[in-house]
């Protein structure tokens, strides 16, 4: 037996770093998408309510939450799964392939898939002044921390820091489309 037809271990660790780079990169596209959908958001809430006995623990949106902790958006009253989310841009849109960002099922199990890649690594806690008091009280007492992602970009969620002139949808109120 040659070693020709055997694979090296470097590519299994090339794969899986390039499958953490790219479950992270889903996170800026999340987040463009749902503060498209609501303006006032700040964060995108979820909780992981219990064990689905397959050996995970997913990830399950809560709502969209402002910086005053007021919900925007409730996920846990959504019950119609016809009811689709607002409209986002096109140039969103054809970001997300075959999945619809306006049905938050397609927002779920993208949020579950990166979940999935790096458990409780790439999403964090939300943060403590946007949790309300009853998840307070309930962590205090040992129930789990919601987590959150933020949908405030730092940068064009669609260009990056440097977004080109024309052909370009503001995401966020600061960005010059790539003028100074």
């Amino acid at each position: 037996m040659g070693s020709a037809r055997l694979t090296p271990i470097f590519a299994l660790n090339q794969a899986i770093t390039q499958l953490h780079a790219a479950a992270e990169a889903m996170l800026p596209l999340i987040s463009a998408t749902l503060r498209a959908q609501f303006p006032t958001g700040a964060y995108l809430v979820l909780t992981r309510p219990g064990y689905d006995g397959t050996g995970h623990w997913p990830l399950r949106l809560h709502s969209i939450r402002d910086a005053q902790r007021q919900a925007v958006y409730d996920f846990r009253t959504w019950t119609d799964h016809n009811t689709l989310l607002p409209p986002v841009p096109k140039q969103i849109v054809v970001l997300w392939g075959y999945a619809d960002p306006r049905d938050a099922r397609d927002i779920e199990r993208l949020v579950q898939r990166v979940d999935e890649v790096k458990m409780n690594e790439l999403i964090a806690f939300l943060p403590a002044e946007l949790r309300t008091d009853a998840e307070l009280e309930a962590e205090s007492r040992g129930d789990r921390t919601p987590l959150g992602i933020p949908l405030a970009a730092g940068a064009c969620a669609l260009h990056g820091e440097q977004c080109p002139a024309g052909g370009h949808i503001k995401l966020r109120p600061d960005c010059t489309g790539g003028q100074s």
